[in-house]
């Protein structure tokens, strides 16, 4: 059975946010975590590179799993995958300097496959919800115009925290856990509309 039109557009729109707020959190997480944590050399190569390589995987992987299973069965297991990633790395990251950013890069790349996969699921959802007369290109791009604004909402977040919180350690480390765990919302929100 497809899905409807109108939880096709949420699962594309959303899922484009989560895709933006997910990838942008890191930048700001670690400048906050590099007051708590000293960073060890090779954190800032290593954490994009398993991002990076994470995402190339997951839209190969769910894209194919997409075809498989059908789109919306697919798009939950990446969106699982994305919100269980979000989850290690904003409250599984404890200890040592080097193991923190260790657990961090780790729930990076899986969290790379699970944004990946939501690349492709995500336009196909969005172009599922245009209509006859509508162009089916336009709804992706109407879509993927999310992942714009979604990148500022890491930086307004801890923006916001600053504000309310003022600095320090403790601040700190709480705004690096908040940012990071703010990006299991949208994916949470793409979870219940593909269900």
């Amino acid at each position: 059975m497809a899905p409807s039109r109108s939880k096709s557009k949420i699962v594309g729109i959303v899922g484009n946010f989560s895709i933006g707020y997910n990838l942008q959190s890191a930048s700001i997480a670690l400048a906050f975590a590099g007051d708590i944590w000293p960073k060890p050399d090779w954190v800032a190569f290593v954490t994009l590179g398993t991002t990076s390589a994470g995402i190339i995987a997951g839209m190969i992987s769910m894209g194919y799993i997409g075809d498989r299973v059908g789109r919306m069965p697919a798009m939950c297991l990446t969106t699982a995958l994305t919100c269980f990633s979000v989850f290690v790395s904003a409250f599984l990251s404890f200890g040592s300097d080097e193991v923190v950013y260790t657990v961090f890069s780790i729930a990076r790349l899986f969290l790379g496959i699970g944004i990946g996969g939501t690349y492709p699921l995500s336009a196909v959802s969005a172009a599922e919800s245009s209509g006859e007369t509508e162009d089916a290109s336009w709804q992706v791009a109407k879509a993927m115009f999310w992942q714009a604004p979604s990148q500022l909402s890491p930086s307004l977040l801890a923006l916001v925290l600053l504000c309310f919180l003022g600095s320090g350690q403790h601040t700190n480390e709480l705004i690096f856990r908040s940012v990071l765990a703010a990006g299991m919302a949208p994916a949470l929100v793409v979870f219940i509309a593909a269900w």
